[in-house]
C-alpha cells in the first residue's frame, strides 16, 4: 500500500483551510485520471468530513469526476436538501443512488474460517463480499 499524504497525530486536527492542498497532494501523486467514482459515507457519517473531501475531489477533477454513490448501505437515498447540506453546491445530477436488493454484485467470499475467527466465535459462515455493480461496470479508471 503506497502512502500518499503523511500529516496527523493525536493531538492535531487537519484544519478546513488545509484540507484541500492535503487531498491534491495525494491525487497529484495517483496521476491522471479521466473517469472518476467518489463513494462517500452517506449522511449518517457526517462528522467524518467526507462530504467536504468530495466536494474538493469535485474541484481537483472537475468533469471528470463523473459520479458520485453515496456509500448508504441499507439507509434510504439521501434528500436533495441531505445532499447540499453534507455536499455543498456539487450537482445533484452527479449523484447516484445505492439500491442495494438490486444492484449488489458479489464479487467473492469472506471465508467461514476468518469470520469465526474475527467473531471470537460468535459467527461461523461465509459472507458475500459485494459492491455496487457501478464500481465494477461503470468504467471508472479511479474509485475514491
Amino acid at each position: 500500500m503506497s502512502l500518499y499524504v503523511a500529516k496527523g497525530s493525536p493531538e492535531l486536527e487537519i484544519s478546513s483551510a488545509e484540507l484541500p492542498s492535503l487531498l491534491f497532494e495525494a491525487l497529484d501523486k495517483i496521476g491522471e485520471r479521466r473517469h472518476v467514482l467518489a463513494v462517500p459515507p452517506d449522511l449518517t457519517r457526517r462528522d467524518s468530513r467526507a462530504g467536504e473531501l468530495t466536494q474538493h475531489a469535485y474541484d481537483y477533477y472537475g468533469g471528470r469526476l463523473e459520479a458520485v454513490l453515496p456509500a448508504l448501505g441499507t439507509h434510504i437515498a439521501m434528500s436533495s436538501v441531505q445532499l447540499t447540506s453534507m455536499f455543498g453546491k456539487m450537482p445533484h445530477e452527479l449523484f447516484r443512488i445505492h439500491n442495494w436488493r438490486a444492484d449488489a454484485e458479489t464479487l467473492g467470499e469472506v471465508g467461514t474460517t476468518f469470520i469465526h475467527e474475527q467473531s471470537e466465535g460468535k459467527v461461523n459462515y461465509a459472507w458475500p463480499a459485494q459492491v455496487n455493480r457501478l464500481i465494477v461496470h461503470g468504467g471508472f479508471d479511479l474509485v475514491l
